[in-house]
């Protein structure tokens, strides 16, 4: 378990000054690295769910990568040519079952290809968008933050403390002790960042992301962990050490992310303390 800890926390260590760097950055290396992590992410779910569908897989990874690009650099228009993206992924993963000898499994073919690429992309867009907000460092800080405090919260809370399980049957690891420490550490971290007056956003936007990834985050978790446990497997990869695959590591995130878009365009502007 130590070792496992030690793992996790180097690889943070490693990555989060870069990450960090190309947040602050914004621009094509921010959405280079959305890219990155969402063909990563898709190339994992895909190899998981249809191991023998190559053409199908680099489908859904080249969409999936192409998103947060679409979306980043398309101007007004963007969100409708990354519908339009998926719409003409969704078509081309009907064209390439046209081929095969298995008529009943096209729907559930051309519907993973959907899944690989919304699962991870979907909430990497929504990274993306905020980022182009006003205030737009500010929310990508929060929602980063947030979901790193109430990930470490859950882990290191439900560790030493958990004893009822919050959902045995897809992770018997998980306990609700955990999900109360996550969401606690959320809380506790986005307060501090708002007494200190870090960012350009009221306490109702620090309280509404911070309950976001208390309880909604895990959901994500859970939803991973439910296809990993269909098909056997203990993680997604190997790619980070202590962490797993990429789509281990941003679980919570791709939940997160289009949760925090939610309501920032369309309940915040009814709320008048967070104008």
């Amino acid at each position: 378990m130590l070792v496992g800890l030690f793992a996790r926390v180097a690889t943070a260590v490693v990555g989060l000054p870069l990450v960090a760097l190309l947040v602050w950055q914004g621009g094509p290396a921010w959405l280079a690295l959305l890219a990155l992590a969402a063909g990563t992410a898709t190339h994992e779910y895909s190899r998981t769910v249809q191991p023998d569908a190559r053409a199908q897989r680099w489908l859904a990874v080249s969409t999936s990568a192409s998103l947060p690009v679409v979306v980043g650099l398309g101007g007004g228009d963007a969100m409708g040519r990354a519908f339009l993206l998926l719409v003409l992924a969704g078509l081309l993963a009907w064209v390439l079952h046209l081929r095969g000898h298995d008529n009943a499994a096209a729907e559930r073919g051309v519907g993973d290809v959907l899944v690989a690429v919304l699962l991870p992309a979907g909430g990497l867009v929504a990274l993306a968008v905020l980022r182009q907000s006003q205030h737009g460092l500010d929310w990508v800080v929060l929602v980063l933050a947030a979901t790193a405090a109430a990930d470490t919260g859950a882990l290191l809370v439900g560790r030493a403390w958990g004893r009822h399980r919050l959902c045995p049957r897809i992770s018997p690891g998980k306990s609700w002790e955990g999900l109360l420490g996550g969401a606690l550490a959320a809380a506790v971290t986005l307060s501090a960042l708002r007494l200190a007056d870090v960012l350009g956003l009221s306490w109702v936007d620090h309280a509404v992301v911070a309950a976001i990834t208390g309880f909604i985050g895990p959901l994500g978790d859970l939803s991973k962990s439910m296809v990993k446990r269909a098909h056997g497997l203990k993680d997604f990869g190997r790619l980070l050490p202590g962490h797993g695959g990429m789509l281990d590591r941003i679980d919570a995130l791709v939940f997160n992310a289009p949760c925090v878009l939610a309501w920032m365009l369309w309940l915040r502007p009814f709320v008048p303390a967070s104008a």
